[in-house]
């Protein structure tokens, strides 16, 4: 087996674990592997393997159409079936905590789910819709597999109740990208049950808001997959290793999501996506302050350096500042404002901007130098700093924070 694939295995492993996406032992995954010959074996994890330190031994290299191998993960029959659907090379299970919790909620409530519609901007782009299948046995079983290859033909994550999800991609980047975004949508969810908004509302919102995003994000694209290197002073290279490693841990913004950029002169450094492990990267290009690709997200940082002082840009997608959105901006709303309650965020940050995406850019300018951040309901978190990159990273550190403080004491009914 190549070092490449096992090491692939490994740093999906600990970034699914150090995310929560996983315990110390659950889930598994697999994918093709296309051997010397020419043949294609399926490369699985070993059942009871802590996926956060995976070992050369853990990953397995079977026969697609063998029966159960011994130490083989016990959803093997369910990786092979997906696998077995064109276009598909990865699988991807995960006990993945908050879409785990959603589909227990629905169960408790009696309500017969058959599919979750996101509400947050990357669930919106990427996923549409998850379906949720209820199987008598919902582990190893041939009618799991069934049922789960069935819906992944045309979806790119399923959520199987009180047992986390199944996704798929032509990669297991993808296919993890993918679940991460799943358990996102879910925790968004949560946070505005915690909010308990009356139901006329949250109905209102839902069918006033669907599909309105803000500089919606691109399809996910194998060549992020690619590290590219730069030119790059050698404490520069470490200040965005360091951010984007950040943004992932701290889950500032889900996996492969997000963009920053730092100026320099009259050149834009730019990483996107943004969030990711330190050990997978992501890419890194430098553009011309007159040029750059031609795509939204790029344009927003290219027009926040040509009209203010910043130095640097963070775009992230943060399930607390999507829920603040929501309470915050009534369903014909345009602007509103979050007021921090702990010590940091009121010293940092006394008012925080909360948009609706339809904002123009001369108002999404103004606000963004005046506050050096603000939510756009759909379209994430943007700030920027005129110091440096790191400034920029605890404005959206301290967000979170206040966020959860806020919320938390909603769910308490304390405010």
């Amino acid at each position: 087996m190549k070092v490449s694939l096992i090491h692939l295995f490994q740093k999906i492993g600990r970034a699914s674990l150090a995310i929560g996406l996983q315990n110390s032992h659950s889930g598994n995954m697999a994918c093709l592997f296309r051997e010397s010959e020419g043949s294609f074996k399926l490369a699985i994890t070993r059942s009871g393997a802590q996926k956060g330190d995976l070992e050369p031994d853990d990953i397995l290299l079977i026969d697609m159409a063998g029966k159960k191998e011994r130490g083989a993960s016990s959803e093997l029959i369910v990786h092979q079936k997906v696998l077995g659907l064109k276009g598909v090379d990865a699988s991807f299970h995960a006990h993945a905590r908050e879409l785990t919790l959603m589909t227990l909620a629905f169960s408790k409530q009696k309500k017969k789910i058959r599919s979750f519609s996101p509400l947050d901007p990357l669930g919106l782009t990427y996923l549409i819709s998850i379906p949720v299948i209820k199987v008598k046995k919902a582990y190893g079983s041939p009618e799991l597999a069934k049922a789960v290859a069935c819906k992944l033909e045309s979806f790119p994550v399923v959520a199987v109740c009180g047992h986390g999800l199944f996704s798929r991609g032509k990669t297991l980047m993808e296919a993890f990208f993918y679940a991460g975004l799943a358990d996102f949508s879910a925790r968004v969810w949560r946070l505005l049950e915690w909010l308990k908004l009356p139901a006329e509302e949250r109905a209102e919102k839902e069918r006033k808001w669907r599909g309105k995003l803000f500089s919606p994000p691109s399809p996910y694209h194998l060549g992020w997959e690619r590290k590219m290197k730069v030119s790059l002073e050698k404490n520069k290279l470490k200040e965005i290793d360091k951010t984007r490693n950040r943004l992932f841990l701290a889950q500032l913004s889900p996996f492969f999501t997000g963009s920053l950029s730092l100026r320099e002169k009259k050149q834009i450094i730019y990483a996107f996506p943004a969030s990711t492990p330190l050990e997978i990267g992501g890419p890194l290009n430098i553009f011309d302050l007159s040029s750059g690709p031609e795509d939204n997200e790029f344009f927003w940082h290219r027009l926040i350096y040509e009209k203010t002082s910043a130095v640097s840009v963070i775009r992230a997608f943060m399930a607390e500042a999507e829920a603040l959105a929501w309470l915050l901006l009534t369903a014909n709303g345009h602007l509103s404002f979050f007021q921090p309650m702990d010590v940091e965020g009121r010293v940092l940050h006394p008012e925080i901007p909360v948009l609706a995406p339809a904002v123009e850019a001369a108002e999404f300018l103004e606000l963004l130098k005046k506050y050096e951040l603000l939510i756009i309901r759909g379209g994430g978190v943007w700030a920027m700093s005129s110091l440096s990159l790191s400034q920029a990273l605890h404005h959206l550190s301290s967000l979170k924070d206040s966020g959860n403080y806020f919320l938390g004491l909603k769910e308490l009914d304390l405010i």
